[in-house]
């Protein structure tokens, strides 16, 4: 049902970003999924879920990048820490979750279309964290 519901409600926030309560929904439907899908502390499963969910744009952090906003900086946290439990469990495997590896990579081309509208401290913050990205994703997929 969602992979039907998210392009539209997609396609209608780029139409109207004015609409604040788009993306509250979008806050909504993230927080939904970290509770069904997501445990503490994090095994290989739900950080998967985690990544994942961040390359569907349901992710604070990736609203605020689209919008242009200030980053939320706990939901970067969250999936930085994904990234890092991945690594982890990845240490010693040959094959990865083609699901996460795709899904960080997408994540990744999201900072790279939208950080250029930010300016200032902002734009170092996107910066920053886009450099740490890489980091990790390469740390993933390479060991």
């Amino acid at each position: 049902m969602l992979s039907s519901v998210l392009p539209r409600l997609d396609t209608y926030m780029q139409q109207h970003p004015e609409k604040i309560e788009l993306g509250e929904v979008f806050m909504w439907v993230s927080e939904w999924i970290d509770k069904i899908f997501v445990t503490e502390p994090l095994d290989e499963v739900s950080a998967i879920a985690v990544v994942s969910k961040h390359a569907l744009y349901i992710s604070p952090f990736v609203y605020d990048l689209r919008f242009h906003q200030r980053i939320d900086q706990p939901a970067l946290s969250k999936f930085f820490n994904a990234l890092d439990t991945l690594a982890e469990k990845w240490q010693s495997k040959e094959e990865v979750s083609k699901l996460a590896a795709g899904s960080m990579i997408l994540v990744q081309e999201y900072f790279i279309l939208y950080g250029d509208g930010y300016t200032g401290v902002q734009k170092r913050e996107i910066m920053q964290a886009q450099d740490e990205l890489a980091k990790k994703i390469e740390k993933c997929l390479r060991g």
